[in-house]
């Protein structure tokens, strides 16, 4: 396995003093080979390199600063296709959105803000989806109205190769089917080091709170139950993340899904953490 770090940085020199003014200069010198992409005027440059390194140590010094400095870091774990097999299951995280302008969720708690579907027999779109007839997954909506979804052709695919049907639902908008989302009839219990799980005192619904303080740290995700994937290669989490429940996909559906999804796209959980 190779460990990299995807990197931005916000800085304001207003904030700042003209020793740290230097420094932020010096060292976007130094990061500057490794340049992979730009997020805007806010984000700036997008920097990705192999860690552990000097140079990540002194990223995260600088980052320190919290006045004059927002250090974005994403972690970015590659695996080779040995190290894969041993994977428990996966945390499905498609990039590719389509945006939408229609509810699709309600809020089922106003206490500790978990959502679910409207409505899981039937979900309605008002913006198209162009698939076409590629094997594709990707989301519809953003943020906390973001549902994961695949193309037709891909749903077909999956169901031929034994994937249960029932973990699916059509998304329609009019009267015609444009994709089908995921949606996992059952629940697995998965815990990440990032978060603190409460259980609210009002639906009884568990949910998982960011620890803010340690937002720039790896994330590590644990399995705590056996899985049984006889009937089902979909799960959702157990635990509520950021108001909703995610999807995790059995080492068999992952393999289907491989050759239409990119590398950072499935986060593979080792661990077995039975509690």
């Amino acid at each position: 396995m190779k460990k990299y770090v995807k990197v931005s940085l916000t800085f304001y020199k207003e904030y700042a003093t003209q020793k740290k003014i230097l420094e932020e200069k010096k060292l976007r010198e130094k990061l500057k080979p490794y340049v992979v992409g730009n997020g805007g005027w806010v984000l700036g440059d997008y920097y990705k390199f192999e860690i552990p390194s000097e140079l990540y140590s002194e990223v995260l010094r600088f980052g320190k600063s919290k006045r004059s400095v927002d250090l974005h870091i994403d972690y970015i774990d590659e695996y080779n296709s040995e190290e894969l097999k041993n994977a428990k299951l996966f945390l499905l995280t498609p990039k590719k959105t389509y945006m939408q302008n229609k509810e699709i969720y309600e809020y089922t708690c106003e206490k500790c803000t978990c959502r679910d579907l409207i409505s899981r027999m039937k979900i309605v779109i008002n913006k198209d989806i162009k698939c076409g007839q590629v094997k594709k997954v990707f989301k519809i909506g953003e943020g906390i109205e973001e549902l994961y979804c695949v193309s037709e052709p891909l749903y077909n695919f999956l169901i031929e190769n034994g994937v249960n049907a029932v973990d699916f639902s059509p998304v329609f908008k009019g009267n015609q089917v444009k994709a089908y989302a995921f949606t996992p009839k059952k629940v697995c219990n998965i815990i990440s080091n990032l978060y603190t799980y409460k259980k609210c005192k009002k639906c009884g619904k568990i949910y998982a709170e960011f620890n803010k303080k340690k937002r720039n740290q790896p994330e590590q995700l644990a399995l705590c139950e056996q899985i049984n994937f006889s009937q089902h290669d979909l799960f959702r989490t157990l635990c509520y993340y950021d108001g909703e429940q995610k999807v995790l996909v059995s080492p068999k559906l992952y393999y289907l899904i491989k050759e239409y999804i990119k590398s950072d796209e499935a986060i593979p959980i080792f661990e077995e953490k039975l509690i």
